[in-house]
Formats: C-alpha cells, sequence, structure tokens
C-alpha cells in the first residue's frame, strides 16, 4: 500500500510539472516548448547589492539596551546574545562541543546581510567590554591596559567590517558607513593613546587634539564651548570626550592657578597657597566668559551649581586649614596670629563670591519665571508671548525667590570687609532696596489676583516709596565711587 501511494503521489508530481511547461500526454505546442527552454538556458538574475543600515543599527540598539543609562555591561551581555542567535541561525558556529575551529569570514559567504552583524556585534561587544573597564582603570591600573586591549580589538573587528564592505555585495551607502565606523573606532584607539595626530586624521575630535597638538595655547573658555557641544543633545553626546575634556580644563586651570600667588579684595592683599582655593578663584574669575557662551537657561544654571560645589569644597579646604592651625595661646607667635588672620580674610571672600553667585543665578531664575507669569500681570499686550513652559509662574513662586536672595545679601552685609568698606556697604544696602521692592510688588501682584483691591493698591504705593529709596542709595554710590576713584 505505501509503495502504491508513493507511485500515485510521484505521478501527480509529475504531472503538475508538465501542466506548468505546456506539456500534456495527448499534444505539445512547440513554441511554448521553444520559449520555455530558452527561459531555463537563460542564466540567473545578478542578486541585489546588500545593505546594512548600520548607524541606526548602532543608535538602537545602544539606546534599548543600556546605554542609555551608562550601563556598558547590560549592553556587552546583550551584543554576547545577538552573536549566539546570529551563529546559530547562520549555522556559522566554530566547531563542535568539544572541539573550536574558527572559521573566517569572506566576501563569498555573503549571501545574507545578517553576515555582516557577526562583525559589528563582535566590535560592539568589544567596544562596550573597553569601555566597562575604563570606568574601573582609575581605581585599578591594570584595568587601563585591559580596556586598550579591548578597544584595539573593537577597532580590529571594525576593521573586518569595513573590509567585507568595500567588495561589490555591499551598496555605496554601506560601505561609507562602514569606513566611518571603522575610522571612529580607529580614532578612539589612538585617542585613548594620545596619538594626536592620528586622532586627528581619523575623527571629528578636530579641536582637542589641535589644543593637544598646540600644548595647551588654546584658550580655556573655547574648551568650555567644545564641553557643552560634547554634551548636548542625546545623539551627539559623548562622554569618553566630555570626560577627557573635563580633564584638561582641571589641568589648565591648576597650571593658571599655580601662576597666581595672592588675591586682592577690599583693598587688602592676601597670599592664597592651597591649590583648591586657587583654583576656585580663578573659576569664579573666568565664570562671567564661561556664562556669555552658554546660550540657553539650563546650561547657565549648570555653571552656576558647578561653581558653586566647588566653592563648598574651596571653603571646607579652609576650615581645615584653620581647624589644623589651633594651638595653645601660650604657643601662638605673631606670625601664627598673621596667617590665621589671612586665612579668617580668605574664609571671608571666599563666602562672598558664594553669597554673590547665588544671587546671580536666583536673579536668573527670576528674569525667566517673570516670561510666564499670567497675562494681566504683563508689562503690555504686545509684550506678551507665548508660553513654551508647562506651567504659568505664580506671584508667590517669585516671593520666595527674593525672599532667599534677600537672605543672601544681609548674609552679605554682615561680613566684616563688607560692614567695614562704605563701597561695599553702600552697594549692598541699594541691592537690599531694590530686592524688597520686587518682593513687595510680587505680593502685590498675589493680592491683585485674589482681587483684594485695597491690599494691593496699599502695597503698590509701597513699591514705590522701595523703589525711590533704592534709586536714592544707587545714586549715593555712583556719587561715592566718582568721588573715590
Amino acid at each position: 500500500m505505501a509503495a502504491t501511494k508513493a507511485v500515485s503521489e510521484a505521478f501527480h508530481v509529475d504531472k503538475e510539472t508538465d501542466e506548468v511547461m505546456g506539456e500534456t500526454s495527448d499534444e505539445v505546442d512547440p513554441q511554448q516548448a521553444i520559449l520555455v527552454q530558452n527561459q531555463m538556458n537563460e542564466p540567473a538574475c545578478e542578486p541585489s547589492l546588500k545593505n546594512l543600515n548600520l548607524l541606526p543599527i548602532i543608535r538602537d540598539a545602544q539606546g534599548q539596551h543600556g546605554l542609555r543609562h551608562g550601563d556598558y555591561q547590560r549592553y556587552r551581555q546583550y551584543c554576547q546574545r545577538r552573536l549566539r542567535r546570529l551563529y546559530k541561525t547562520l549555522n556559522f558556529q566554530h566547531g563542535s562541543r568539544n572541539t573550536f575551529k574558527a572559521k573566517k569570514l569572506t566576501q563569498e559567504l555573503l549571501k545574507d546581510v545578517k553576515y555582516l552583524h557577526i562583525p559589528l556585534m563582535d566590535a560592539e561587544r568589544a567596544w562596550s567590554h573597553a569601555m566597562e573597564l575604563k570606568l574601573l582603570a582609575n581605581t585599578e591600573l591594570r584595568k587601563k591596559f585591559h580596556y586598550i586591549r579591548r578597544l584595539r580589538k573593537a577597532a580590529s573587528h571594525a576593521t573586518q567590517l569595513e573590509e567585507l564592505c568595500s567588495g561589490d555585495v555591499c551598496d555605496a551607502r554601506t560601505k561609507l558607513e562602514a569606513q566611518a565606523y571603522a575610522s571612529y573606532m580607529k580614532g578612539s584607539v589612538s585617542f585613548e593613546l594620545q596619538n594626536w595626530k592620528e586622532a586627528f586624521e581619523l575623527f571629528g575630535h578636530a579641536q582637542y587634539c589641535a589644543y593637544n597638538l598646540n600644548e595647551g595655547t588654546t584658550d580655556i573658555s573655547d574648551l568650555m564651548q567644545l564641553r557643552w557641544s560634547a554634551s548636548s543633545g542625546s545623539t551627539t553626546q559623548d562622554p569618553v570626550l566630555a570626560a577627557k575634556i573635563d580633564e584638561v580644563i582641571a589641568q589648565t586651570r591648576e597650571r593658571e592657578a599655580a601662576a597666581m600667588t595672592e588675591v586682592s579684595w577690599c583693598g587688602r592683599n592676601v597670599p592664597v597657597k592651597n591649590e583648591k582655593v586657587r583654583s576656585f578663584i580663578l573659576h569664579s574669575q573666568q565664570c562671567a566668559r564661561e556664562l556669555e557662551r552658554a546660550s540657553t537657561l539650563d546650561s547657565k544654571l549648570t555653571l552656576y551649581d558647578s561653581l558653586l560645589m566647588e566653592c563648598k569644597d574651596a571653603l571646607q579646604a579652609i576650615k581645615d586649614e584653620l581647624k589644623g592651625d589651633t594651638g595653645s595661646g601660650k604657643m601662638r607667635s605673631q606670625k601664627f596670629e598673621a596667617q590665621t588672620g589671612n586665612m579668617q580674610f580668605l574664609h571671608n571672600y571666599v563666602t562672598f563670591i558664594r553669597l554673590s553667585k547665588t544671587v546671580e543665578r536666583n536673579l536668573l531664575m527670576a528674569e525667566s519665571m517673570k516670561g510666564s507669569l499670567p497675562a494681566p500681570l504683563q508689562k503690555a499686550a504686545e509684550e506678551i508671548t507665548v508660553n513654551t513652559v508647562k506651567r504659568l509662574s505664580k506671584p508667590e513662586d517669585l516671593v520666595r525667590i527674593y525672599d532667599i536672595i534677600l537672605q543672601n545679601l544681609s548674609d552679605m552685609a554682615e561680613l566684616q570687609e563688607i560692614d567695614q568698606d562704605l563701597l561695599f556697604s553702600k552697594e549692598v544696602a541699594a541691592q537690599i532696596l531694590e530686592c524688597k521692592a520686587h518682593r513687595c510688588l510680587y505680593v502685590a501682584h498675589s493680592y491683585f489676583l485674589g482681587k483684594k483691591w485695597r491690599e494691593a493698591m496699599s502695597l503698590y504705593n509701597h513699591v514705590v516709596n522701595l523703589a525711590s529709596s533704592a534709586i536714592t542709595h544707587f545714586q549715593e554710590f555712583n556719587s561715592l565711587v566718582q568721588f573715590v576713584f
């Protein structure tokens, strides 16, 4: 029975084949038979060019598997799993379970575009391992040699991918993307080995490499601009370059701070010996230029926050020196008392910088919040702009901001050097009156929105009095400045 069934199936298959070719057992069409024979003798169509969207594949894989949060280990494990699936799908296993025999990818094997994913995932796996080891290289020196070896391995796999794509199998776009990817990997190796000329030729870290080739002659503000461009935007963010630039900025500030021996404030010159304090004072002097380069509110606030954190470290360093210098009263000499007085003066100076920069930061926030006040509180109808902020600011928010500013100005006025200096004390007093006028204005706005007309009118009149008093103080300050200078 089984043999009969097999013969029957073979008969039906042969009959279907004959029908496709235009042949039957009864009659054969000669013209159709010639046409079919010509089609069978024609050469097969050449396969289409392979297209590998290299950069989108890398970007999507990195964004979905850990690099959005800087988790290089998770991304490396994903690359390992992806490689295992590719080997199994393409039947490209390296030997059996007991023996290992490496297979080499050639252009003759590129029947499927998935073969190109193998060197790509190999390069990404080695690169992610290198970045993972780089994070540990600060504490363990041997990790540095390991991550450079893994980075070289990533460059080797990227070069293999470039060679596979350079033939006639891939289209022009894939070739260009493979060349760019290989150049980036090889440039990363040169970058880590500090081969600046080679790195300059290989990839687009040109300004940073030129800085090192010129032996640090570039202005530090240019480095800050490069730092912002390296860390802005999710698609162009390069944490390795940003970390390198931060390191060079710190080294440049240390070199410039080493040349600064003393600081002048309130008519007194005081030597500065602590490196942290010198670096912070230099940074505070350069902060104005950096703020001019920053284009967005967030970048300016980040600059202020970074400066204030550095100020905290400088104050702690001064306090540690003051604690270490305390001794018994009998052992103190005049020189020791002078050093302690200098340290206390330096502490007040750094505190003054902290308070003044905090006031500037809060004033910047207040100016940004004024543009998102409710429409009735805007100056004029034609000045109302479309608010891009998700929520409107309330007058109470600005009142709280000015409360903080007034507290900082009050602390500034209590400093010994400010209290004894007529110019500084006059300027701080005028600023306090100005901020009081602003605070009273937004309290009045709050009552105005609450339709408490009597209280609002009374406060508006008080704003006029405070503003007039502030103007008088500023005029006295300007007259005093002209008289002194």
